[in-house]
């Protein structure tokens, strides 16, 4: 994937950042870290979802019991029914994370595009989008307000999959799927963060830049205004001047000055 950046945004600010200890934000490694979640993601829906199945087929089976009391087979199926309500849960939260996960991939990679395009740092580009939409009157934009929805989600859907697991009955091999998804999520929780600060330092500079454009608009508005009062106090008194001369040789001529 790394092919078609070649020099790309690294080569204009990651050496400076690394020098001085600081994380650098790698989108290219973002992209490839939501690809990598998406996958774990997806092959851990599908055991949920097989899961699912069983416990659905073992109810089956157990509603064929018809020997038993009813008390006693309600009594029998409860746990099955509270799994199999707690791995519906857990597959369409998967599902939904897997599609918030391609979504943002599918944005990053866009975003990674037009930065190698332009030769942008992604705080420059980010900084760029957000001038340019609110040129338009839009805020942060379509794209970014999107964006920022999408990370959100994307940190809510991950805290409920946590919540889910301790509470849903697993095997080994369900353990082990889980936590490779919690590593990868965890991975990318840290790069959606990451670009979320990215966001919001660019926005603050676009506005910390507004406001000082601003007072240099009204400083310039007041230079002017103080200029034209100099010049009209001149004319003023240039007027003044000129009708004391008229009078003084009797002319007539010029009336009285303006207010």
């Amino acid at each position: 994937m790394r092919g078609w950046v070649g020099g790309m945004v690294g080569l204009l600010w990651a050496g400076s950042l690394q020098a001085m200890g600081m994380v650098v934000y790698d989108p290219i490694n973002h992209i490839e870290t939501a690809l990598t979640a998406a996958n774990a993601v997806q092959q851990t829906a599908q055991q949920v979802q097989a899961y699912l199945i069983q416990l659905q087929q073992f109810a089956a089976q157990m509603q064929n019991l018809q020997t038993l009391p009813q008390a006693v087979l309600a009594q029998v199926m409860l746990p099955y029914t509270q799994q199999s309500a707690m791995a519906q849960s857990l597959a369409q939260t998967l599902a939904l994370t897997g599609q918030q996960i391609t979504s943002l991939q599918q944005t990053l990679l866009d975003q990674s595009r037009q930065m190698n395009a332009l030769q942008l740092t992604p705080q420059d580009y980010l900084t760029r989008e957000i001038q340019w939409s609110q040129t338009q009157g839009a805020g942060l934009g379509v794209t970014l307000q999107g964006e920022v929805g999408v990370l959100q989600g994307l940190s809510g859907s991950y805290a409920q999959l946590q919540q889910l697991q301790g509470q849903i009955g697993t095997t080994g091999g369900m353990q082990q799927s889980f936590q490779t998804v919690n590593q990868h999520l965890n991975l990318l929780a840290g790069q959606n963060a990451q670009l979320m600060g990215l966001i919001a330092s660019a926005q603050a500079n676009v506005s910390a830049q507004q406001q000082q454009d601003a007072l240099v608009d009204t400083a310039a508005a007041q230079t002017v205004q103080q200029r034209l009062q100099n010049d009209h106090l001149k004319i003023r008194q240039w007027h003044n001047q000129l009708q004391q001369n008229e009078n003084g040789l009797g002319w007539g001529i010029l009336t009285a000055p303006g207010p």
